[in-house]
């Protein structure tokens, strides 16, 4: 509520058609304190003057001059303005008074009247008005709440009819609930239900408090009523609506069975505990321990069955668990009752357990995988350490055929090619003495033959081991290497290196480098039908890079390596496996009709273990 006073003194509108009462009245209203609006002698300044200056109140002569009067007048201001009006008149007959009680005035005086009088009658008027306004204002404030309330309201009188109400949730037809009863708008059961709790707040006074359920637009709704009784045997109840409230508790419930359940009968282990105490332990954990009844752990610390290798991670959880709420995991080993261990896969989280925060764990167990594992790790391993002889046997097996293949060469340029030179030459004296011109014709096929049988030689053992690798390096024996092929089969052979990058490489890498040179151009020369053919040799970064590019016909790189692995074609194997050895990679690109690409990166500094490896070999 609020006070509507004003802060200053209240104007008061005179409407009286007798020049020297007016102003005796005005004069009598400034004395008293009062401020004066306007004086008016018709129906028709009076209102023009109480839209302009709307006074606290109007001072109204009954019998005026003009069209209208007085009472006239006060019903045209009151369609407009709420203004309290005080009748003046020296007529007193029945009929004129019946006139302005219905218009409900404030106060009536009779001329003549005391200055006491007019003073009192004012202050009067002026009272009722203010009482009535915050009355109104009051009313309308409680009317606003009562309407805006989600609860239902309902007010009975004492033969159980509603007197009041805030809404129309019972009422099917929309009619008015004012003067019905419970029967009227529930089901008999409810209403005979209802009608006790009534009575029960009427006879002993004291609020009644329930749940009831009711069927409203053929949906069934719980609410929680108050009952209480009011002033004169009246009764208030109000109902607010639970039906959320009572699903939320329906599907909690559920959820707390289904929850039950799963816990009772999870193969999995869940229990929860308090400081590493065990408050909750499901069947299935109890048998994982070795313990027939769950009864018999609780209370114990859980630290007590974790296997001391495995003490300090479950310390570690528990500090986590206490610090976050997000769940927290872990591996730890479990001792049972029987001795044994097992590995439990183990996530824990914060929960409220009986009032206080606990800790909520499930645990899986991981023995049958840890054993699977453990037999894995072990067969990689030995995998591993086969590969790893494998590796080495591979590099020793190239070093030993790199090793025949130099005596093999040496062998055949030392001993055969020297032997069939003598056998050149005492041939070419013998046909010198010869006369006989068949017998020279003799002589010097069979020199024509030692010759070709010389170059066979040279080749094969130029083939085997070139020893100008040993002798000039990588980049003067692939020249000399794309120059003999190109006389041989024509193709346009190019080399662009830097030999000043070459110089100074271990000799198995040039060895590596060199044999996959040599099988890719070979392989070029028989089956690219390439018209050209470039070799590029650079250092970059600690790696040696060898590129061969030709603009032969192409062909299918996955095919031909599933070919290498059934053993009918190993030359891209042997060039994978001598990079791989030096732990470096090589890559092949090809397509038809778009010529072939070798890529071959080998890392200069070779690994300690592949240089001892090649240091005992040649020592």
């Amino acid at each position: 509520m609020f006070d509507i006073r004003r802060s200053q003194s209240p104007k008061i509108l005179i409407v009286e058609d007798e020049h020297i009462v007016a102003l005796d009245i005005a004069r009598n209203l400034i004395s008293f304190g009062y401020e004066i609006a306007g004086m008016a002698t018709t129906g028709e300044n009076a209102l023009k003057l109480t839209t302009e200056e709307n006074p606290d109140l109007i001072l109204m002569d009954i019998k005026i001059d003009g069209g209208m009067d007085g009472i006239q007048t006060v019903k045209k201001i009151q369609s407009e303005h709420n203004i309290p009006i005080i009748y003046l008149s020296a007529y007193s007959d029945e009929q004129t008074l019946e006139r302005a009680k219905l218009t409900e005035p404030h106060g009536f005086l009779l001329k003549p009247f005391e200055r006491k009088e007019l003073r009192t009658t004012i202050e009067t008027a002026l009272y009722k008005y203010r009482t009535e306004e915050q009355l109104r204002s009051s009313e309308a404030e409680l009317k606003a709440l009562f309407s805006a309330m989600n609860d239902i309201i309902l007010v009975f009188d004492n033969n159980g009819r509603i007197v009041k109400t805030n809404t129309e949730a019972f009422n099917k037809s929309r009619k008015s609930l004012i003067g019905r009863n419970l029967f009227q708008i529930f089901p008999e059961k409810e209403a005979e239900k209802l009608s006790s709790r009534i009575q029960n707040a009427l006879t002993t006074g004291q609020n009644v408090n329930d749940e009831v359920k009711l069927v409203i637009d053929e949906e069934e709704k719980w609410f929680s009523v108050s009952v209480s009784r009011m002033y004169d045997n009246f009764v208030l109840w109000v109902a607010r609506e639970i039906t959320s409230n009572k699903k939320t508790e329906k599907a909690l419930r559920e959820s707390e069975e289904r929850y039950r359940h799963l816990v009772e009968y999870s193969p999995d282990i869940v229990g929860v505990h308090r400081d590493g105490i065990l408050l909750f332990i499901n069947p299935a954990g109890a048998k994982k321990f070795g313990m027939e009844n769950a009864e018999e752990l609780i209370g114990r610390p859980i630290a007590e069955m974790v296997h001391p290798s495995s003490r300090n991670a479950f310390s570690k959880q528990l500090k986590i668990t206490g610090n976050k709420d997000a769940p927290s995991s872990t591996e730890i080993k479990v001792t049972r009752l029987d001795g044994s261990v097992i590995y439990l896969e183990t996530i824990t989280i914060p929960v409220i357990y009986e009032g206080y925060y606990a800790t909520q764990f499930v645990a899986r167990d991981d023995t049958a995988h840890k054993t699977v594992e453990k037999e894995r790790e072990n067969l990689f391993r030995q995998v591993s350490e086969t590969q790893k002889r494998l590796k080495i046997l591979s590099r020793r097996l190239i070093e030993v055929q790199e090793s025949e293949r130099r005596t093999i060469a040496r062998e055949l340029h030392d001993e055969i090619g020297q032997s069939l030179t003598a056998i050149k030459i005492d041939l070419q004296s013998m046909k010198e003495g010869v006369t006989n011109e068949a017998q020279k014709n003799h002589f010097s096929e069979s020199i024509e033959l030692i010759e070709h049988s010389l170059d066979q030689v040279r080749n094969l053992s130029l083939d085997l081991r070139p020893s100008m690798l040993d002798d000039l390096g990588l980049f003067p024996t692939l020249r000399w290497y794309l120059i003999r092929q190109a006389e041989r089969t024509g193709i346009n052979a190019v080399i662009n290196a830097d030999k000043s990058e070459l110089e100074d490489l271990p000799s198995e890498l040039e060895i590596t480098a060199y044999r996959i040179s040599q099988e890719a151009i070979t392989n070029i020369i028989r089956h690219a039908n390439a018209k050209n053919l470039r070799l590029d040799l650079w250092v970059s970064e600690d790696q040696l890079h060898l590129k061969i590019k030709d603009d032969g016909k192409g062909f299918d790189v996955k095919r031909a390596k599933k070919l290498a692995i059934g053993g009918k074609s190993i030359g891209i194997l042997g060039m994978q496996e001598r990079v791989e050895l030096l732990e470096g990679s090589i890559e092949i690109v090809s397509g038809p009709d778009t010529g072939t690409e070798i890529h071959a990166v080998l890392p200069i500094n070779i690994s300690n273990k592949y240089q001892r490896f090649w240091r005992k070999k040649n020592s």
